[in-house]
């Protein structure tokens, strides 16, 4: 029936339109296309307002749609929204080119983008937002924190709720301050980012308590800056000559902080906070990139990483945990946001979108709370321009293959705890060790001196580090670098124990996805080998020992709020809050996702006894639309054995295709 309608508004009569439209949306009350053509009908009959309502819904539920980005930024034009126009224009130009599919004409998209040029030559604000807009664009196309030919430090960037953050190095003295290499990506140097309070000569201070206000006063390589400040009966200066770094500067009542030259002071920081409020002291989420918990449950975590295990066995270990997709992209985005991946819609590698936008995220419960926030780390896929820096008073970063390894993530989270150490706090901390053995790259020395040369042999298919096949020798690096990442980790655990007590703590361990070479041959891309990972919760509130409830990954952030005691928000979330953490309702099953473009759709429910898939044969498209004829679904126990129990098998499958219902895609 879409030809007929196509063919009626090809037409414009809008009364037949109309019939057939209410006609289809009985039978496929789904189908993502009718967004189009209501979208379409309600501009035939002038009502743009509507338009651009249900235009801007179709956007949001799928942003990699070109129809749907192109209706949006017609409405858009008409509304006087310009900017709003533009961005979608942009996405529409990139989508089409990068895919080489046009189903809009390209000449067209490009007249359109120029007028809104022309028209933003004459209106500076107008102006001001395309830049910006540009900006994003740019940082959605190519990645900067795993591309070396984007120069990040030095630069200012703004979320998309326009929030300003300056980007300086974290170490890198020759560059700071002789401008020996000047390099400035991510790969070769550390950044820290902070919100920007003012930039100019002079910045007020006026807090109550003891603050921390990171100034970067050098903005000019090979040059200077002065800070005067009333001293002790008369003014005194500072002079600073590092370019890109941040002075650290504690506060302790109302001052005026004045540069000689343009300086970028960043938001105060908390030095020192109220102990009589009921927040927890500390509050920790340790990521660790792809960890199988299938490698704990073959071995013994007691063998593997020894102080982990001694650590969390005051605490709770969750054996049927599932994260929700096969990749740290879409599944990080899941733990942030609550929300499965084709809710976010945090897919695409080569165009990272603002999938948080309306949303309150992981770290904002936290900061909102009252808690001194950080995120440190060397994971790509946790970027401050998707929105990974909201909610966070500092972060710190540099593509971890490169030079941020646990020994070094381990000692900034150390220097920060300390640092903070009479304030509330909350850290994300991540590890990428181990998803770096997938890659193939040389390990430590102590890894290596363990590693014998003929378990250094290739013995697998390596496509990507995601996709591979089976690898003993590979597993084997990995164990051993497990147990030199617990090594590194203890000196966390240690001096948590030697600083605070458990009822002060909430301090999770987990992981976003298992790595390939563990999982064996000719098993399902969703299997639970690959998606079922290790939780771990220690603080007074969690019970101790092990735990077999069936939880997934978009419930994570719920289970750190209740543990905290925040509130947590339910609402458009797929979360569940476990009744091992003092929820209502168990679940029956964790959902995970494959969603590859030119790759088939896997969905799995995993329950306690039951593996369910449903595996489509045709590629996901460029538009993340899936084509669900001649799709496979089966359901194995335990042991990998076939249940022949249809009723059951449709029942899933209904599970399924409701999921993805907004991604159909109907003959």
């Amino acid at each position: 029936m879409n030809k007929e309608i196509e063919a009626l508004l090809a037409e414009n009569d809008v009364n037949a339109i109309e019939t057939a439209l209410k006609e289809y949306q009985k039978e496929k009350p789904s189908d993502y296309d009718l967004y189009s053509y209501w979208c379409i009908y309600y501009i035939l009959n002038d009502d743009f307002e509507r338009a651009y309502r249900i235009a801007h819904e179709a956007v949001t539920i799928n942003p990699f749609n070109i129809a749907a980005n192109y209706n949006f930024a017609a409405c858009a034009q008409v509304l006087g929204d310009y900017d709003k126009a533009y961005k979608s224009l942009l996405r529409v130009q990139f989508f089409q080119d990068n895919y080489k599919t046009y189903p809009v004409d390209k000449e067209q998209v490009q007249s359109e983008l120029d007028d809104i040029r022309r028209r933003a030559a004459e209106n500076p604000d107008l102006k001001a937002e395309l830049d910006i807009l540009e900006d994003e664009h740019s940082f959605s196309m190519n990645t900067p924190l795993c591309n070396p030919k984007v120069e990040m430090c030095g630069s200012v960037f703004k979320t998309f709720d326009r929030k300003r953050y300056y980007v300086g190095f974290a170490e890198s003295w020759f560059d700071a301050y002789w401008g020996i290499g000047n390099i400035k990506n991510c790969i070769h140097n550390r950044l820290e980012i902070f919100e920007v309070a003012s930039m100019g000569r002079e910045y007020t201070i006026n807090e109550k308590e003891k603050v921390l206000i990171p100034v970067c006063m050098t903005l000019q390589e090979k040059s200077k800056n002065v800070m005067n400040f009333k001293g002790k009966g008369n003014t005194k200066s500072y002079v600073e000559s590092a370019y890109g770094k941040y002075s650290y500067i504690p506060i302790e009542k109302r001052q005026t902080l004045i540069t000689r030259g343009p300086a970028v002071f960043a938001k105060p920081i908390p030095l020192v906070q109220d102990r009589t409020s009921e927040r927890k002291r500390l509050v920790i989420s340790i990521f660790i990139d792809s960890f199988n918990y299938s490698i704990i449950k073959k071995g013994d975590l007691k063998t593997l990483m020894p102080y982990t295990e001694r650590f969390f066995s005051k605490g709770i270990q969750c054996s049927e945990y599932y994260a929700g997709s096969e990749c740290t992209l879409p599944s990080i985005s899941t733990y942030w946001t609550g929300k499965h991946s084709t809710n976010h819609m945090n897919l695409n590698e080569g165009y990272r979108l603002d999938f948080m936008r309306g949303q309150k995220v992981l770290a904002e419960y936290f900061h909102d709370a009252g808690y001194v926030t950080a995120k440190i780390g060397g994971n790509d896929g946790v970027s401050p321009l998707q929105g990974y820096i909201r909610g966070i008073d500092r972060f710190l970063y540099q593509y971890s293959s490169q030079g941020y390894r646990a020994k070094e993530v381990v000692e900034d989270v150390l220097q920060h705890l300390e640092t903070f150490c009479e304030t509330d706090q909350y850290l994300w901390i991540e590890f990428v060790d181990l998803h770096d053995v997938a890659g193939g790259f040389m390990r430590s020395i102590k890894v290596q001196s363990e590693t014998p040369l003929e378990d250094r042999i290739i013995d697998n298919e390596c496509k990507t580090t995601v996709k591979q096949t089976k690898s003993v020798n590979k597993e084997k690096v990995y164990v051993r670098e497990l147990k030199e990442l617990d090594f590194y980790l203890n000196q966390l655990y240690q001096y948590i124990e030697e600083h605070y007590a458990d009822e002060d703590i909430v301090i999770s361990l987990f992981s976003d996805h298992g790595t390939a070479f563990n999982v064996d041959n000719g098993q399902s891309f969703a299997c639970g080998q690959r998606m079922n990972v290790p939780l771990m919760v220690r603080g007074s509130e969690t019970p101790a020992g092990m735990c077999d409830e069936i939880i997934e990954s978009a419930d994570y952030a719920s289970i750190m709020c209740k543990l905290a005691g925040i509130p947590y928000d339910y609402e458009g979330t797929d979360a569940n809050l476990p009744v091992v953490f003092g929820g209502i309702n168990e679940r029956e099953f964790a959902l995970s996702q494959v969603l590859f473009i030119g790759d088939p759709y896997c969905g799995a429910l995993h329950g306690k006894d039951f593996h369910y898939y449903f595996e489509t044969a045709e590629p996901v498209t460029s538009e993340y639309q899936i084509d669900v004829e001649g799709a496979k679904s089966y359901l194995l126990d335990e042991s990998g054995n076939e249940i022949a129990d249809e009723a059951r098998i449709a029942e899933y499958e209904q599970v399924i295709r409701k999921e993805i219902c907004h991604l159909i895609k109907y003959n």
